[in-house]
């Protein structure tokens, strides 16, 4: 006997009973078959095309009549006992108590526990495309030849699943990889850098100087393919980045997608047409073709009856032709079959797809098309669509049903028509599903820019856009209030990522002159401060620019927002502007303080800490560690307690006669982060350790360990978090004479410290003491004067390593040269840029 229970629930599939608090409970045999289906798939949707087979097996009916039976069976086990999952189906959310009975239990289909394996970052599913087999194999033999392809075609014809598909095809023709990054959401060129460093496995510690150079510089020993989809919009970063490449990298490979060409040397075009349309409407020769393909295999998504047959061939083939053949035009005229049928479609392509009159005279037919293809899909939603469809647009990148419901939900629509408005939008291809668990979905940009027109259009944009900033802020406010729960904090940052667009466009609008400068405030507090979201996904310079412009705006700021704020610019001050960040770190003490929230005051004395230690104010760095130390509840978990042990390691190495208490600071940060399974935690544990291991005359020790972490990191490029930890380790390897495994290592600290933070002066300063040691004594001088001269700019003191190193070299400068040589020497260091720094210190490899 196979029995399902859910609470109160009982589902006994073999008797075709249903027992509710153990009383039978009367219910028709279809919605009873229905309820068998869902409770075999429990926790997971089973579309409605399923239901309908399974149910209704061998019978065509409506699908209303599936409707009817889900109506039946809310209300009987409760409104939210069936979930609508849009562009899924339907799922049964009731919990179950057990396995049921007579079915094996513990094991999933690849035989693991209940749990579907963790998967590295997978590239795009390869697309089922019809009609562009002669593509896909002319692109992938250009793109082994060719160090740069461009595919260029009109918006809609189909650039980004033709670089899909090519990708799978030579997947294994590169010894480092394929990566797949998409541009579409960024708004300002200058993120392109970063985005295609995080793409490729970097760590986004910070990007100060994430230029094309230093993609290039990334990238020169890698033999690997790049594509770069949706280039139009920032296609002068683009051009530079292929230019670097060229020159720097010559092993990448580069595919990208755009509407227009770079017109780069070297660079082989491939114009992607639109679909085959055929010339004659016979029915076999007609569907073979990729436009008449693709038509049929859309209209049967949408209605799974429809067939292509002598008596309507002829219309879809019309369909086609006047659609131009372009795969997008052609998706959404499939999609209204069901609405419509393909008379239906064809007696209005006359009414809907008109040329437009107004615009450029020079704007592609094709475009003009596809515009007109969105304004009568358009017309053809009910007005509550329609005003789903427009609010939608402010989605940046992917968004959750519960954005979605919030966003749209009003006084005349509730959650459950907002479900099904989301459904009818998904089903006619307005809004896209992705895959993946939990689902999201995503407007195609083309369609995103025209439903912000239509949102313009009804005077509703500031509203909308006030609304998905509120919604934003709602997201993070709710992490940041269970933080506690959390027991690892990169699983919060992990289930946070998807709205990384979502937190940069509610940023843009709320930070603006006509925005909310108070909701930009709470806003960049609840995404910065504590979980340090922005930390690992957004790199230091973006979060510094919006300290600053954000600063002036925070004092009216209610009193929580405001100490989140101040502590988010503490944390990220640090790196940047350090007397901004004690005086920010400061002001959240203050705050705290006032609100009586031990685990605020207890972040932001651990940070006033970190800072002040950053200006040499060891006094004060060493009083506020006390009170951070004071205030940490043992109950709080293992990655919080990390944090703290990192910041006593650090302070306590400057404080005299605490080398000692800082290793055993460092051993305990290593733990911790251990038991945090945080991979950039344990490296930064090491670097501390290796660096208390020197200072304490553990030559030996802080070597051997050095060499086992920068072995780790090569197996994990870019694990470290911004190439301090790397910079630490190359200097114990030099300690220990180790002098070609140390340059190796400053040499990869220094491309990410410099992405980092805009400068190499970090490593340069540990660094000149090899050049130095490599018989370069003037160049040592020069370098270690420049690397000065940053941290006089910047107010920053440098470590205790360092400084005893920078103490040795300049003895060393004093007793073989003279002191107007000397003087020169500085003088000539201090002048330098950093590029010239970093290229004095390290040439090119066969350059010396």
């Amino acid at each position: 006997m196979i029995a399902y229970r859910f609470g109160p629930v009982e589902v006994h599939a073999d008797q075709r009973s249903l027992l509710i608090d153990g009383k039978p409970a009367t219910l028709g045999a279809r919605a009873f078959d229905v309820l068998v289906t869902l409770a075999e798939h429990a926790g997971r949707p089973v579309s409605k095309n399923d239901l309908l087979d399974a149910v209704w097996r061998g019978v065509v009916v409506e699908e209303n009549n599936l409707q009817v039976q889900i109506s039946t069976l809310r209300k009987l086990l409760g409104a939210r006992a069936i979930a609508t999952i849009p562009g899924r189906g339907y799922c049964l959310a009731l919990v179950a108590d057990a396995a049921p009975t007579g079915e094996p239990t513990g094991k999933s289909a690849d035989g693991q526990s209940g749990r579907t394996a963790a998967t590295a970052r997978p590239l795009p599913e390869a697309p089922v495309l019809y009609g562009r087999a002669a593509d896909i194999t002319v692109l992938a033999d250009l793109i082994r030849a060719r160090h740069l392809v461009s595919v260029v075609g009109p918006a809609g014809i189909g650039k980004t699943r033709v670089a899909q598909a090519v990708v799978h095809v030579l997947h294994d023709a590169f010894a480092d990889g394929v990566f797949f990054v998409d541009l579409a959401s960024l708004a300002d060129a200058d993120l392109v850098p970063g985005t295609i460093l995080r793409a490729i496995g970097a760590a986004m510690g910070g990007a100060a100087n994430s230029d094309a150079d230093t993609v290039a510089q990334s990238l020169a020993d890698r033999r690997m393919l790049l594509v770069l989809d949706n280039c139009e919009h920032v296609l002068d970063a683009v051009d530079r980045l292929a230019a670097a490449l060229r020159s720097r990298a010559p092993a990448v490979h580069v595919l990208i997608t755009s509407q227009e060409l770079l017109r780069q040397p070297g660079e082989h075009v491939y114009r992607l047409g639109p679909l085959a349309i055929p010339n004659a409407s016979a029915l076999q020769a007609a569907a073979a073709t990729g436009a008449v393909e693709l038509f049929v295999a859309r209209a049967r998504a949408a209605e799974r009856r429809f067939e292509l047959r002598d008596d309507n061939v002829a219309i879809v083939v019309e369909i086609c032709r006047r659609l131009d053949g372009i795969p997008l035009a052609i998706e959404l005229a499939a999609a209204r079959v069901p609405l419509l049928r393909v008379e239906g479609v064809r007696d209005r392509l006359d009414q809907r797809f008109r040329l437009l009159t107004a615009g450029s005279r020079l704007a592609l037919r094709r475009h003009q098309t596809l515009l007109a293809a969105l304004e009568w899909s358009y017309a053809l939603l009910s007005e509550a669509e329609r005003f789903m469809f427009d609010r939608l647009g402010v989605f940046v990148g992917s968004f959750s049903l519960e954005c979605a419901q919030d966003l749209a939900a009003a006084d005349a629509m509730d959650e459950w028509q907002v479900l099904d408005h989301l459904g009818a939008l998904v089903d006619k291809s307005l809004v896209n599903v992705e895959q993946g668990a939990p689902t999201r979905y995503r407007m195609l940009e083309t369609t995103r820019a025209f439903a912000l027109e239509q949102l313009a259009s009804r005077g509703e944009t500031e509203a909308a856009m006030r609304r998905h900033a509120e919604l934003m802020l709602q997201v993070f406010e709710h992490f940041y209030a269970t933080m506690l729960d959390e027991p690892r904090l990169i699983t919060a940052v992990d289930r946070l990522a998807p709205d990384l667009d979502n937190v940069r466009g509610a940023l843009r609008w709320a930070g603006a002159a006509d925005g909310d400068r108070a909701l930009a405030v709470a806003l960049f507090g609840a995404v910065c401060a504590r979980l340090g979201y922005f930390h690992y996904l957004i790199d230091k310079t973006e979060r510094w620019q919006w300290c600053e412009t954000l600063w002036p705006f925070a004092a009216s700021a209610p009193a929580p927002h405001a100490a989140r704020f101040w502590l988010a610019c503490s944390e990220v001050g640090a790196a940047f502007a350090p007397a901004k960040g004690v005086e920010a770190a400061q002001r959240a003490v203050t705050l705290y303080r006032e609100l009586g929230d031990r685990l605020g005051t207890h972040l932001a004395c651990k940070q006033l800490a970190f800072a002040s230690l950053q200006t040499g104010r060891l006094d004060a760095a060493m009083e506020a560690l006390d009170q951070a130390l004071a205030l940490f509840d043992p109950a709080w978990p293992s990655w919080l307690r990390g944090q703290l042990h990192n910041v006593a390691a650090l302070v306590l190495m400057h404080a005299p006669g605490a080398l000692g208490a800082a290793r055993a600071q460092a051993v305990e940060y290593l733990a911790a982060a251990r038991q945090a399974d945080s991979y950039t935690d344990v490296s930064g544990a090491l670097a501390i350790l290796v660096s208390a291991e020197l200072a304490l005359g553990n030559i030996d020790q802080a070597v051997a360990l050095a060499g086992e972490s920068v072995a780790r990191h090569r197996v994990k490029p870019y694990a470290s978090d911004d190439g301090l930890s790397l910079r630490s380790l190359a200097t114990a390897l030099m300690s220990g004479n180790r002098l070609d495994e140390a340059e190796r290592a400053y040499r990869d600290a220094l491309a990410l410290v410099r992405r980092n933070y805009g400068t190499g002066a970090f490593v340069l300063y540990d660094a000149a003491s090899l050049v130095a040691l490599r018989g370069r004594i003037d160049d040592a001088a020069r370098i270690l004067a420049y690397a000065e001269r940053v941290y006089d700019d910047q107010g920053r003191m440098p470590r205790l390593i360092a400084r005893q190193l920078a103490e040795r070299l300049l003895a060393r400068v004093t007793a073989e040269r003279s002191p107007d040589v000397a003087a020169q020497l500085r003088a000539e260091g201090r002048a330098l840029t950093d590029d010239e720094a970093c290229a004095l210190a390290f040439p090119p490899v066969g350059a010396r």
